[in-house]
């Protein structure tokens, strides 16, 4: 109904993004820092909407036609056209609404270039607007007094550049160059400074403790300072510099380990430099103490402010640093009834188990389920999300684990979706989120801990990338039946003692007959080296006229048992192996069906 006012020319809601931004995955912080645009959307654009200043970002807005044909469409003199759209609006005296419920879920920056990408146009952007309208002073402007402070205020925002650098340089003028930035003695100077500091941090601890967390603001701004310094000088000088680009978004990166390449280099190259600076700076505290003894407290005052400088900045450049990145798609905590469906093939019976999901995208799921499940690793899934929406899918386990004798933790691959299937999952994920309306953070700020936080980050950050391992050993149906392994034109008698649909074990009594051949120590040896793919025969019964034929790689061998003499055949050796993808759709009605016959 906002817009049964006719002064009413836009309605702005909050941007909400489901995937981690670059800060959050690269440092690692695991939701526990709020993301960069939760001071605008929660703090900052609730201030302008007071004033009637809330302007337009770009998407998850309604804007009326007619207004936006009045002052010639969308603004396309700067390359933030969204925020000057709302400015020209403004400045014919209509209204704006910046209604603060969440309606639409996007994406974030994928990697870091993108992030960077995205501020340097928002940061020309801005500083355009400035130059061109000057909200501030230009009397053909029909803003009120606030609405030009509130605008002077965000198209200023982006010149922190320059002085965030400046500061990081301070100390290191006095340590390299004898240059003393501040006039007075170490202490006394110190004595001064740190009850302003103090209360300062304090004042914005109370203010945004629950959408910036103390300390990070220095690092977002580090991150870009080289960047926004440029190019919002440029800017005043010339506006009609630089052109629009689009953020690119759902990026995946290839790498799933740690690599250097993954460091972009490229991006923070000045800020690298900066950092050299500040670590040459330290490095020349012990010759000022040996030397000039009297400076003393100076150089420690210089070398305490380099070392806090040197934390924030080691920090901002590991943004830079690329973290492997396991899901293909990004997971949406949501809530959703889920009913799993089952045939236990070992009891002969259908089986169904109910839970909820804990986090959900439009290609897996992972939920807990009532009970202790024993679960095939393939099955039929039923979601439910809010007012009646549902779908039914057919799952592949990707884990399962029991937690005590009342829960099961469950995690699937969606598997043969139809384009129907598709549809209903996008709306179960998708409509109408409750969640979304009321975003609190659990996490709340203490100063101290943001930045042991914040510090920490560099241990975070290069500890062990280990990727979730499948548990698709638990699921496979218990049998015993007749197998033979042909390997190198022989074969070699066993039995299968574990069956699923992508994996099974065998076991090889290594007994010769006339036909089969002993696993010798160094075709054992060779086996484990190669994971070769063999040929396999499997029946009920090793009389059997019928067998099916499989293809299958060996993944793994176990020693049962072994011979006396170290140099001789073991008498008993296990067998794991992997049915390979590529030939999936030659044998995977074979492998369903011996699933169900084989006992």
């Amino acid at each position: 109904g906002f817009f049964f006012d006719p002064k009413v020319a836009f309605v702005q809601t909050p941007h909400w993004f489901f995937n981690p931004d670059p800060f959050e995955r690269n440092l690692r912080t695991n939701g526990r820092i709020p993301v960069g645009n939760e001071l605008f959307y929660k703090v900052l654009q609730k201030g302008n909407d007071f004033w009637n200043a809330a302007f337009f970002c770009g998407s998850a807005a309604v804007i009326r036609k007619k207004y936006a044909l009045e002052i010639g469409g969308i603004a396309t003199e700067t390359v933030t056209e969204d925020c000057h759209t709302a400015f020209r609006l403004h400045s014919l005296g209509y209204k704006s609404i910046y209604y603060d419920k969440i309606m639409v879920a996007g994406l974030a920056p994928e990697n870091f270039s993108s992030y960077v990408g995205q501020q340097v146009r928002w940061a020309r952007g801005m500083a355009q607007i400035l130059r061109i309208e000057n909200p501030v002073f230009n009397p053909k402007l029909n803003l009120s007094i606030p609405q030009r402070i509130c605008y002077f205020s965000a198209t200023s925002h982006f010149f922190y550049g320059y002085p965030r650098l400046m500061y990081a340089i301070a100390p290191t003028l006095f340590l390299l160059f004898s240059i003393n930035p501040i006039r007075g003695l170490g202490l006394e100077t110190l004595a001064y400074a740190l009850p302003h500091l103090f209360l300062s941090l304090n004042t914005n601890y109370i203010t945004y403790k629950h959408v910036r967390f103390s300390f990070w603001n220095e690092i977002f701004e580090f991150v870009m300072a080289f960047q926004a310094g440029y190019v919002t000088m440029m800017a005043l000088i010339n506006p009609s510099l630089g052109s629009f680009n689009v953020t690119d978004k759902d990026m995946t990166l290839i790498k799933r380990e740690f690599s250097w390449e993954n460091f972009d280099w490229r991006s923070v190259q000045g800020l690298l430099g900066v950092t050299a600076i500040v670590v040459i700076g330290l490095a020349s505290v012990p010759f000022w103490l040996i030397l000039r003894p009297e400076d003393s407290e100076a150089v420690l005052v210089n070398a305490m402010w380099c070392v806090f400088n040197l934390i924030l900045l080691l920090a901002a450049l590991l943004v830079a640093f690329e973290q492997p990145q396991e899901r293909t798609s990004h997971r949406l905590r949501r809530q959703l009834g889920a009913t799993v469906y089952s045939y236990d093939y070992n009891s002969e019976q259908n089986q169904a188990w109910s839970g909820i999901t804990v986090d959900i995208s439009e290609i897996g799921a992972r939920m807990w389920l009532e009970g202790k499940a024993t679960l095939p690793e393939e099955l039929e899934l039923e979601l439910v999300g809010d007012f009646g929406a549902r779908v039914i899918l057919e799952a592949q386990v990707v884990m399962v684990k029991s937690i005590g004798d009342n829960q099961t933790e469950l995690a699937v691959k969606f598997i043969n979706l139809t384009q129907a299937q598709l549809d209903n999952l996008a709306l179960v994920i998708y409509s109408d989120v409750k969640e979304w309306y009321s975003q609190k953070r659990e996490y709340v700020d203490r100063p101290l801990e943001s930045f042991g936080f914040l510090a920490t980050g560099i241990i975070r950050v290069f500890q062990e990338f280990q990727s979730s391992k499948s548990s698709s050993n638990m699921l496979r149906k218990r049998i015993r039946a007749s197998a033979q392994v042909y390997w190198q034109g022989d074969f070699y008698l066993g039995a299968a003692t574990e069956f699923g649909t992508t994996s099974l074990r065998l076991e090889l009594d290594n007994i010769t007959t006339s036909n089969a051949k002993l696993l010798e120590p160094q075709n054992l040896e060779r086996i484990k080296q190669e994971e070769p793919i063999v040929g396999l025969l499997l029946s009920q019964e090793l009389t059997s006229p019928s067998r099916e034929r499989l293809l299958a790689q060996i993944v793994s061998i176990e020693l049962l048992s072994t011979q006396d003499d170290n140099n001789s055949a073991p008498s008993k050796v296990a067998i794991e192996l992997s049915f390979p993808d590529q030939f999936q759709e030659r044998q995977g009605a074979k492998i369903k069906e011996l699933l169900r016959v084989l006992r």
